[in-house]
């Protein structure tokens, strides 16, 4: 089961989960069994999205949250955290 599966058990019955998942959904039987409406996208990014995205980045209007950063010779442990299923934003790999 993958962790958007997972998320539809804190969903209240008949509630909604909304989710930006490029690897699909594995739960919907959960969700129908529940009365939760599950509905996912996919983002791919543009150069005129990023652009636009650029100076609310800089002057603060949007944020990314960051979990946790680790150097790259330290994926192993970076993808244990992301397989926690907890992480409260993006974890991130740095490169010296």
């Amino acid at each position: 089961m993958d962790r958007s599966s997972q998320a539809v058990g804190p969903v209240a019955a008949q509630g909604e989960q909304h989710g930006i998942n490029p690897l699909g959904f594995e739960g919907q039987a959960e969700a129908d069994r529940t009365g939760v409406t599950v509905s996912s996208t996919q983002v791919r990014s543009s150069g005129a999205q990023l652009d636009a995205a650029a100076p609310l980045l800089a002057d603060g209007t949007l944020r990314v949250v960051i979990d946790s950063a680790f150097p790259l010779a330290e994926a192993a442990k970076a993808h244990a955290r992301a397989a926690e299923g907890h992480a409260q934003g993006k974890i991130v790999l740095t490169v010296a």
